[in-house]
């Protein structure tokens, strides 16, 4: 599974990704870097407890580019449904050899990624429209489930 994040504007919550990624076996990610995020690792240093070396963070030129090269592409979204989309799956099943992509904190993902007819979209149920997660949760939330679907990725304690 390779993990796209797209834009994220806060160094500290990809401080916190990566953080969650280091304790769950996710070794690589990669970064539509919009905002140079990259560039000054102090703050994600800081909130990712130190980790940010042990995750090797790939900044990626070409989003749409990036995407198609993989056969099994899922969007992540609270976006409850349209009539011209359909609804996004709750439960749905991600292959091992998927890409997951995570939009920014302020916009989400650009409709170029996110309304494709060859994206499944995945949505974490919230109260409704006026809640959403942080992006560091919805990630946790999105890689543990890909970790229960495929539970031989899954980290062995003491193991890494």
């Amino acid at each position: 599974m390779d993990v796209l994040l797209y834009a994220p504007e806060n160094p500290g919550n990809l401080g916190s990704i990566i953080r969650t990624s280091v304790g769950l076996g996710v070794d690589t990610l990669h970064v539509y870097d919009q905002y140079d995020l990259l560039s000054d690792r102090s703050r994600m240093h800081t909130t990712s407890r130190g980790h940010d070396d042990k995750v090797n963070l790939v900044s990626v030129g070409d989003s749409l580019e990036f995407m198609l090269q993989h056969e099994h592409r899922f969007a992540t979204t609270l976006a409850k449904g349209s009539k011209r989309l359909g609804d996004p799956d709750y439960d749905v099943e991600i292959p091992e050899d998927s890409v997951i992509m995570f939009g920014n904190e302020t916009r989400g993902l650009p409709r170029e990624l996110s309304r494709r007819h060859d994206i499944t979209r995945i949505a974490i149920p919230t109260r409704g429209m006026d809640y959403c997660l942080s992006l560091p949760v919805a990630y946790a939330i999105v890689l543990y489930e890909f970790l229960r679907q495929h539970p031989d990725h899954f980290p062995r304690r003491g193991i890494g």
